[in-house]
């Protein structure tokens, strides 16, 4: 129905119908809201384990996307002067090279899980990860650790782990943990507190396991 709709919305500005869009008035079905997805902290620890095991970047990689929340494009672009280890802040930047989806620089808060993988491969500048990359595409990232993240998830256990699922496990942690839809919107730099809610809410029923985080 959504496609017919546009396809209407389209003949007219074409100007070859002139009638109102029929569509428009009819139901639309509703769909189940889904359950929300997240890693459970026993496959937390087996993919931090792994990760670890594997070597310094993934480590890094792992524990940045689960107990930070932050999307793949933003953990391959990061640089150590995110980083206020006084602080245990994380404060997501633009540059000249790289822009922040929606623009919106952020701070996130270091948990002390995060802040010990961290401190143990910290150095004073520069990327966190050196580019893999032969060549700069409009297409490609920066540094492109796909093979590596594969074998890290399959050593774990865990072969269904993706950027978004370590994301979203920072999120509905926090969620179930009862911080504030707000503070989690402005954290992981949603576009609404709405896209949070969404996301998020309704997470009560499950047991809260933020104080491994």
């Amino acid at each position: 129905l959504r496609h017919i709709q546009a396809l209407y919305n389209y003949a007219v500005k074409l100007e070859v119908f002139d009638g109102d869009n029929p569509i428009v008035k009819i139901e639309r079905f509703k769909l189940p809201q889904r359950a929300p997805e997240f890693l459970t902290m026993e496959e937390v620890d087996a993919l931090i384990e792994a990760a670890e095991n594997h070597g310094r970047d993934m480590h890094l990689l792992f524990a940045l996307g689960i107990f930070s929340g932050l999307r793949k494009n933003e953990i391959v672009n990061a640089r150590w002067d995110w980083f206020d280890f006084d602080e245990k802040l994380i404060r997501v930047k633009s540059r000249a090279d790289f822009v922040i989806k929606d623009n919106d620089d952020r701070t996130i808060p270091i948990s002390a899980r995060l802040l010990t993988v961290l401190t143990s491969h910290a150095q004073d500048d520069g990327f966190l990860f050196e580019t893999n990359r032969p060549s700069k595409g409009k297409s490609s990232y920066r540094y492109e650790p796909r093979k590596s993240f594969k074998a890290v998830a399959d050593a774990a256990d865990v072969s269904h782990a993706t950027f978004q699922l370590l994301r979203h496990t920072f999120g509905s942690q926090h969620a179930i943990a009862g911080t504030s839809i707000y503070k989690i919107s402005k954290w992981m730099g949603h576009s609404s507190v709405d896209v949070t809610t969404k996301h998020y809410a309704g997470l009560q029923e499950y047991d809260s396991d933020i104080d491994r985080f």
